[in-house]
């Protein structure tokens, strides 16, 4: 029969699984200010672009102002690119730690009786209740709203038991 785990041993789990949750936490905060970055980059490349494609059609040399076009064009395809790839790992992130939080939660009712970890639990549930198919079908476009289902940690499952 397999040993029950200790008081102290519960302890020891929790604080492996909250490290992993501030690591996680971290690793969003992370890609949420790089993606901010992309955006103000984007914006100053816009003001750039629309400054240098007037004086390139001001001074009638459309073959220039077609390939400056172009290469902007293509710059803002892969941006979109990279902030939806960028929406969608973010969103993975989430729904890692929302099951993490399941996980937590679950020692920390046992040791303390509290549910101690929600966030990401709250924010899905908020998500899935969006109000309408058109805010869900424009979310999904830029990957800002999960419709599959994602990754998840193992339950927690207490030694000896079923």
């Amino acid at each position: 029969m397999p040993q029950q785990l200790s008081r102290d041993d519960l302890k020891e789990l929790l604080a492996i699984a909250l490290k992993e949750y501030e690591w996680l936490r971290r690793e969003i905060d992370q890609r949420v200010v790089a993606r901010s970055q992309l955006i103000s980059f984007i914006g100053a490349m816009a003001v750039l672009a629309s400054a240098v494609g007037t004086i390139l059609l001001k001074d009638e040399k459309q073959g220039l102002s077609g390939i400056f076009i172009g290469g902007i064009g293509a710059f803002f395809v892969l941006a979109v690119v990279y902030w939806r790839t960028s929406n969608k790992s973010i969103i993975r992130l989430g729904a890692y730690l929302e099951g993490l939080e399941s996980k937590i939660n679950t020692l920390t009712v046992e040791l303390y009786g509290e549910v101690t970890v929600e966030w990401e639990t709250q924010r899905e549930s908020v998500r899935q209740q969006s109000p309408s198919w058109l805010i869900r079908l424009g979310s999904s476009v830029l990957a800002l709203y999960r419709r599959e289902p994602m990754a998840r940690p193992t339950p927690f499952n207490r030694v000896g038991r079923p």
